[in-house]
Parts: structure tokens; sequence; C-alpha cells
């Protein structure tokens, strides 16, 4: 009887080392995936709030080009100056262009927004190609403010566009993380504003 008992208890002990060695693994798999998820959350947030930032310092910057614009019209009509000097190449794609393969893991109304900006930014920075090789090519004045005219309202829509993607990433983020990016010390563009 004594040898049954043993056994018994041998038995039960196995199945208790085995539950608790299942029981190990499946946690260990459990936490490797939360941590896993954790990280891709913190990867996609801080792609938000450094896609916010360059969004940002590129409405700034079409902002300006479409405030400075009404001068280089003006000047084209008094004297035929040449403006191209004024135009140079607007907008910022760095963290676009190099994280472009992890959009994938922002929310797809976000994915959308970004996209479609870049878009915007993209066609403004042709037609200023475009005004750059019509000034330097002597073309006359009324096709040199209708290129001026067409760039403006191409500069308008992206930056009501723009404006509109930086709220929709405001959703999207942690308001934390968007605002201690732009809390660092301004560089480029942003510093020259200043």
């Amino acid at each position: 009887m004594a040898d049954s008992s043993m056994a018994g208890q041998t038995v039960a002990l196995a199945a208790i080392l085995a539950a608790g060695t299942f029981l190990l693994y499946f946690l260990k798999h459990a936490l490797d995936a939360l941590r896993t998820w954790h990280d891709a959350q913190r990867r996609a947030e801080r792609l938000v709030c450094a896609l916010y930032a360059e969004i940002e310092a590129n409405v700034h910057d079409m902002q300006a080009f479409l405030d400075d614009s009404l001068g280089w019209e003006r000047a084209i009509r008094e004297n035929n100056t040449n403006t191209s000097s004024h135009f140079g190449r607007i907008g910022h794609d760095l963290v676009y262009s190099t994280h472009l393969s992890e959009l994938a893991s922002l929310p797809r109304a976000v994915i959308y927004k970004v996209v479609a900006f870049y878009s915007h930014r993209e066609r403004l920075a042709a037609m200023l190609d475009r005004l750059e090789a019509i000034n330097h090519a002597g073309a006359d004045q009324e096709q040199q403010i209708a290129s001026l005219k067409q760039a403006r309202e191409i500069a308008q829509e992206a930056v009501t566009f723009g404006k509109e993607v930086l709220y929709g990433l405001e959703v999207h983020a942690p308001m934390e993380l968007v605002n201690a990016a732009l809390r660092k010390p301004a560089t480029g563009l942003r510093a020259k504003a200043a």
C-alpha cells in the first residue's frame, strides 16, 4: 500500500510540475506578446509625433510662401523682376520618406491624411519648380503671374489640409508626446521664423 501511495504522489507531483511548466510557458508568451504590442504602440506614437512636427514645419513654410508670394506678384507686375531666387524647395519629408513602411502601424484615417498631405506638398514643390523654370526662361509677365497664382492655390489647399492632418494626428497621439516634441529647441526653418 505504501508503494501505491508513493506512486500516486509521484503522479500528482508530475501533474503539478507539468501544469506549472505549462503555466510558466503560457505566461512567458503572453508577456512577450504584450511587450511586443506595447513596443509597437510606442513606435507608432513616436512616428505620429515626428510626422506631426514635420507636417507642422511644412504648413509653416507653405504659409510663409503664401505671405511672401503677394509681394512677388507685385514685383512681376511692376518691373518683371526675376523672383526665382525667392522660390526655394518647399517641404520636409525626411520622416515621411524614411518611415513609409511604418505608416501601416497607424490608424487607417491617419494614413490616408498623411499620404494625401504629402501628395499636396509634392504638387506644390512641382509647381514651384515649374514657376522657377518659367522665370529662368524669361516668360512673359502674365504667364509668370498665372503660374504664381496656381502655386498659391495649391499652397492654400495644402495649408488647409495640413491643419486638418495636424488635428487628426492630435486625436491619435498622446498630446504629451506631441508637446514634448514641439518644446525641443527649434532648428532649421522654425528657428529662422522665430
